[in-house]
Parts: C-alpha cells; sequence; structure tokens
C-alpha cells in the first residue's frame, strides 16, 4: 500500500479548511474569530485547492509579508504547543494537501513515500534526498537522514508532549542513510498521521545535546529560518536559501525574503496595524473582520472550517474535582445555548469534546444538546451528596475579551447552582499555557485545537498516558476504548468505539463542553499573491508559496 494513496483519513465530504492567520490555541484563550455557516458567503471562496489570492503572472523574489505574532516563553514545540510560526522553521514527515478541501490525504514531506506491510505492522519510510538542516551552528547545514527520524522517534517517545503518539513502536531498523523500517507493538490506523502531526517537527540532536532543550534556539529543515526575537514585539524570519522544494521559477522555494510578525497586545491594535497596512493578513471576531472588510473593499475575505473544541477544563489531580459529582454539578450548571448565542458574537454552534467538524465520529449538535443539558436543580442536589456548599473556584481564563464574556456566563451559571466562582485572567497565551503544562488550576477555560484526526481527541486526551492528559484523568475502560479504536482499520467498528468513549466521556464528565467554534474568518491584503487558504495553524508551512507585489 503506497503512502500517498492508502492513508486516507475519515473525514471526506465536508472540508474546505482556509485561514491566513492567528495565535496558537492550546490553551484557555482567545482563539481568532470565524465566520458562522449563516454569514454572507465569502466572495473569494475557492474549489480545487486555487490560490486564495490569483498568481498574477510570474511570482517575484524578495520582500516581506507581514502578520500577527504569537507571544512566546520558549521555543520549544516538543513541550508545549507554541507559536504556528515555528511550523515554517521545522519540517514534518509527511505534510497535508495544499489544496487540503475535499480530503485529508497525507503527502510526502521529508518522507518521499512509504509502505507498510501486509499485516500492517512494519513501515517503511524513504527519507527525501538532498534536504539539508539549516546552516547554522551546532548543525551547520548537514543532510537530514533516516538516523534523524531515529533520534526523533526517541526524543519524541521519552520526552515530549507527543509520547503518546509514538506508544505504538516496537523498534525500528535504520537499514541505511535514506530509510528506515519501524515495527510496531500492534495495528494503528492513524499511524503516519500520529507521526506526522502537525506540531511534531523533527528537531536536530545537535541542539539538544549542547542545551538540555529546544526552548531558545530554533534550527529545523523548513522554508524559513528563525532570525530574530524580540519576545514582547517581534519575530522575524528569513528565507532558507538551502531549502529542498523548487518554485514555479525553478529556485529553491520561498519566494520572499523574510516574514515579520508583530506582537500586538489586543485585537484593536492589529486590527489598525492593519487598516494602516502594517499588517498584510489578519484574523479575528466575526463582526471585527466584517467592519474591516467594508471600510475596506478591496481586501480578500476567506472561511472555512476548524476542529476545536472549547471546554470547561477540571484539574482532577486537586480536590474536589477528583470526585465525579462535583464535575457533573459544574455541567449541569451550564447553559451552553446561551453561551453559543453569545459568544463570538454567536458565531459558534453546540460540540461535545469532541468538535462538531468530525462529522464521522462526533456527536452533532442537536445530540450534544440533549446530552448535555442545563439542570440547575440537579446540580444542587450533586453538590449536597458531596458535601460541597459554596464550593470557592478559581476559573483561568486568558484576558480576551470574548472568552471573558463567555467565562463570565459560566460564572454565573455555577453560581446560581452553588459554586463561588471567581475568575483569574491569565495575561498571555504562553503563561496559560504553562499554568495548564504544571497543573496549577483548579478549572481553566479551555480551547482545544487539534487536528481531524479523531485519534487526538480521544487517546491523547483521555487515555490515563495520552500526551495531553493533564487533567488527571484515569479509566481502565478509557484506556481500553482508546486503544481499541486506535487498532479498528473498520470504519464501522471504529465509529462505534468512538461512539462508546463519547458516553464515557458524559458518564465521567471528562471536562464540560461550552462551544465550538467551527468556522474561521481572515483578511488578506491584495498584494500578498498566490496564498494557498488552509486549516488556520496548518496554513503557515504554505506561506513559502506565496509573494508580495508591491
Amino acid at each position: 500500500m503506497s503512502g500517498r494513496n492508502g492513508m486516507k483519513m475519515q473525514r471526506r465530504e465536508f472540508l474546505r479548511v482556509v485561514a491566513v492567520g492567528g495565535g496558537a490555541a492550546f490553551i484557555v484563550a482567545c482563539a481568532p474569530g470565524v465566520i458562522s455557516p449563516s454569514a454572507e458567503p465569502s466572495q473569494t471562496s475557492q474549489a480545487g485547492g486555487r490560490p486564495l489570492s490569483p498568481a498574477g503572472g510570474a511570482p517575484k523574489r524578495g520582500g516581506m509579508l507581514r502578520a500577527r505574532g504569537t507571544q512566546l516563553v520558549h521555543l520549544d514545540t516538543t513541550i508545549s504547543q507554541v507559536g504556528p510560526e515555528l511550523g515554517l522553521v521545522y519540517s514534518r514527515l509527511l505534510n497535508e494537501r495544499a489544496d487540503f478541501y475535499e480530503d485529508t490525504v497525507k503527502v510526502p514531506g521529508l518522507i518521499e513515500k512509504w509502505e507498510v506491510s501486509a499485516d500492517g505492522l512494519v513501515y517503511t519510510l524513504h527519507v527525501r534526498s538532498g534536504v539539508k538542516w539549516h546552516n547554522v551552528a551546532p548543525v551547520n547545514g548537514r543532510p537530514f537522514t533516516a538516523s534523524d527520524v531515529a533520534w526523533n522517534i526517541d526524543y519524541y517517545s521519552k520526552s515530549s508532549i507527543r509520547a503518546s503518539n509514538f506508544a505504538a513502536i516496537d523498534h525500528y531498523e535504520v537499514v541505511d542513510p535514506l530509510t528506515i523500517k519501524i515495527y510496531l507493538k500492534y495495528v494503528f490506523a492513524p499511524f503516519m498521521d500520529s507521526i506526522s502531526y502537525q506540531h511534531i517537527g523533527m528537531v536536530p540532536r545537535e541542539v539538544f545535546e549542547a542545551d538540555g532543550n529546544f526552548r531558545q534556539r530554533a534550527i529545523g529543515t523548513g522554508p524559513f529560518m528563525w532570525d530574530v526575537w524580540q519576545k514582547d514585539s517581534l519575530i522575524r524570519l528569513k528565507a532558507n536559501p538551502d531549502y529542498w522544494e523548487l518554485g514555479a521559477d525553478g529556485k529553491p522555494l520561498p519566494y520572499v525574503s523574510a516574514l515579520e510578525f508583530s506582537i500586538l497586545g489586543d485585537d484593536a491594535s492589529a486590527q489598525a496595524a492593519f487598516r494602516s497596512g502594517k499588517l498584510d493578513m489578519i484574523g479575528g471576531n466575526l463582526s471585527d473582520m466584517k467592519a474591516l472588510k467594508a471600510a475596506q473593499p478591496g481586501i480578500l475575505a476567506e472561511d472555512g472550517f476548524r476542529a476545536n473544541a472549547i471546554w470547561l477544563q477540571m484539574n482532577m489531580r486537586v480536590k474536589p474535582w477528583d470526585d465525579v459529582r462535583v464535575r457533573q454539578a459544574a455541567s449541569l450548571a451550564i447553559d451552553q445555548q446561551e453561551i453559543i448565542s453569545s459568544h463570538l458574537d454567536g458565531d459558534s454552534i453546540a460540540s461535545g469534546l469532541i468538535p462538531s467538524s468530525l462529522r464521522d465520529f462526533a456527536w452533532q449538535p442537536d445530540e450534544v444538546l440533549k446530552r448535555y443539558p442545563q439542570n440547575i436543580a440537579k446540580a444542587k442536589q450533586l453538590l449536597a451528596d458531596a458535601g460541597q456548599t459554596g464550593l470557592k473556584v478559581d476559573l483561568s481564563l486568558y484576558t480576551g475579551p470574548n472568552d471573558a464574556a463567555g467565562a463570565q456566563i459560566v460564572q454565573r451559571n455555577m453560581n446560581a447552582a452553588g459554586f463561588d466562582v471567581t475568575i483569574k485572567t491569565v495575561p498571555t497565551l504562553s503563561v496559560g499555557q504553562e499554568i495548564v503544562r504544571n497543573r496549577t488550576y483548579q478549572l481553566v477555560f479551555f480551547t482545544a485545537s487539534s487536528s481531524f484526526e479523531v485519534d487526538d481527541w480521544t487517546y491523547l486526551f483521555w487515555h490515563s498516558k495520552g500526551g495531553r492528559n493533564l487533567q488527571g484523568y484515569s479509566s481502565p475502560e478509557m484506556d481500553r476504548l482508546t486503544e481499541a479504536q486506535r487498532s479498528a482499520t473498520d470504519p464501522a467498528k471504529r465509529k462505534a468505539l468512538i461512539g462508546q468513549i463519547q458516553d464515557l466521556m458524559l458518564k465521567d464528565m471528562v471536562a464540560a463542553p461550552l462551544a465550538h467554534i467551527s468556522r474561521q474568518h481572515y483578511l488578506l491584503n491584495p498584494v500578498v499573491k498566490n496564498f494557498k487558504t488552509f486549516h488556520w495553524v496548518l496554513a503557515w508551512p504554505h506561506l513559502k508559496d506565496a509573494w508580495v507585489d508591491r
């Protein structure tokens, strides 16, 4: 079975995923806004993967493309989801198609091709010839080889937040500099997707050997090189002159000489920068994007699907959140419909803990509202049964105005059920990530942004060894079910298992779902040409294909 033809994921019929910017959404926080299904259709929507902004003749070399950046605490993508800018520096083993509209087929990246044995237990990966690490010490532009893949397998398996993505691997064999055989412990249906996840970039062993981590230096094989990092104001990347992929003019991509990401404190500052021409692209909530578009009719707009879910995450490692009755009471207190109608200008829909966008597996909005109804009286009774009266609770929140409104609804609802909730604002997204990673919270208003692979929403979050199980949930039954769905190659069997997982999520109240931002909205300066629309996180690597015409 060839990798290109054999590794299709389940989601097919709805995907027209696009984006032009935005910040990371691992945590609590104000993720960028989206276009609702009822909003006016984009006048620039394209089918078949054509660029959002027409090429406009032969590509131009040079120039700088400017966007809003992410305020980073560190650069280590292996221990937490940091800025999408790093996706331009690090390359992955496989990529999604640049025209990610009709399916989610994985295509070659650092791996040119791969084969799978008849029993599904042996994967032979062929490394792309001619790929070099960035020509920066201590790596100094050496070739990328199968031994680098092997080192990353060892590293990610032991030292990263993505360790569970590699859990199926039993051992590997480096056959030659460009070939590695990977032997699995069991059949794992999404294996190639799992080890090519959007935040699993290949990192160089030399940096780890020198620094003991990847927090301060970012050196990869991607189309751009880390250049300037001013933590509170600016990130600048420069073109990698040795990148392997060629443009339409026969020269190495990228076309632009640099990318500049301005770190702006709030949405109003970003919008002012876009209006004044200091930014070439921007994402935001529906009303803000409509206002900007109305003021500048020549600006290009686009909307698209995304896979995320907003939920109330509970730290089960601290009391009383280890008591399922308290967790159930918190969920029963919440009026999801009020949050949906008000949060992000009504630009969200009901969702369970698996986003509604994963239509082959997830409960859809009507089912979610039936399964997670508001019931204040029952919530009060559960708290009384648990011996909790006036339970004081800290709800951590990133300081975004839209999420603040949603958190205030949660606060009011929970207080009506007998809680005493205080909202604690988190100064930055990166600080919020550290709070979750260090488990120094009680409740978090959490925006989880992952992928269209359902394993990332089941095993990764809720298995006792899942890489993003930071809430302390542990259940032998959940472990059994999440492991079983990983090995289910029959779509019907896998769907049935995912249904059982969702039932158990509800029974154990592993988190309380709040809403799903199912669509996303961005604006683009027409001077940017050949930008390929894509899912918001995965859009950034495709900036290598864009150029500027100023």
